[in-house]
């Protein structure tokens, strides 16, 4: 498909047999970008008609690289976005990188680490979540107003409103903030891995915290590494806290998404009591 641009001329039908591999896909560097330069070209010349062949199981796993691979871009711009803000904003998204938390929550753990963390000229957090509102971030649960929050965060049917990232592919920006050139990035020791330290206290966001250490532990400082073995016995009271309560179902579910983190002989004595 090199130099294909040179060949879509008028009065000409142009035929791809399986680009993407006969029987199985076959992963080709700059694919996805030549099958839509021959799109977009296609589209500006008249009396032209390209037929590209493929196997349905193999365009489907095509599509699945090609949704990849932007998501990828996605992620890498989001990256380089995050790097040219001020601390305050890049203290506030890295909540977001943890998991969807409660408003109010991230508020008050927002400006205690704005004060521990000594940022220069930060914004009060209305106004940074503000400024993210409708583009980075989305916000669900209990009526949001441009005036603020109702009284302790919560709406008229006291679902607490929660905070995540507007879409996916943002959260998958967190590993090129973390490591740049092989070395562990500024806003990884100086923000994110302090923030990670700080929540490991917070007893219901540490299975989130193990999970974030778990899934970027190449990436962290031994200090913050360490935390998995910390968070041992804050993870397995909370289970049994849950379980105890009549959570059941709750209880299982976070035994599964914590499993790669906690005692194994904890999970089995769980297992076969639920």
């Amino acid at each position: 498909m090199e130099n294909i641009s040179a060949e879509l001329k008028p009065g000409h039908i142009i035929y791809f047999e399986d680009p993407f591999g006969k029987t199985e896909y076959e992963r080709r560097e700059g694919l996805e970008r030549e099958i839509g330069t021959i799109i977009e070209t296609v589209k500006q010349v008249e009396d032209i008609y390209v037929i590209i062949t493929s196997r349905e199981e193999v365009f489907k796993e095509f599509e699945k690289e090609k949704i990849k691979e932007k998501t990828k871009e996605t992620a890498k711009a989001f990256a380089e976005e995050i790097k040219n803000m001020t601390d305050d904003k890049i203290l506030f998204l890295s909540f977001l990188f943890i998991r969807s938390l409660e408003v109010e929550f991230v508020r008050e753990m927002y400006q205690e680490l704005e004060k521990e963390l000594n940022l220069k000229d930060a914004w009060e957090f209305d106004s940074v979540l503000n400024w993210f509102k409708d583009d980075k971030i989305s916000i669900s649960g209990g009526g949001y107003s441009e005036g603020g929050y109702g009284e302790g965060g919560y709406g008229g049917v006291g679902v607490p409103k929660h905070i995540e990232l507007s879409h996916p592919a943002y959260s998958e920006a967190l590993p090129y903030l973390l490591v740049e050139g092989g070395c562990i990035t500024r806003i990884n020791r100086e923000i994110f891995s302090k923030l990670l330290l700080k929540l490991s206290k917070k007893i219901f966001v540490v299975a989130s915290v193990a999970h974030a250490v778990k899934d970027n532990f190449d990436k962290l400082p031994e200090k913050v590494r360490n935390l998995l073995d910390r968070l041992q016995k804050l993870l397995q009271q909370l289970i049994l806290g849950i379980y105890q309560g009549g959570g059941l179902q709750q209880a299982l579910n976070l035994i599964s998404n914590a499993l790669p983190k906690i005692n194994p002989d904890f999970v089995e004595q769980k297992r076969k009591k639920c």
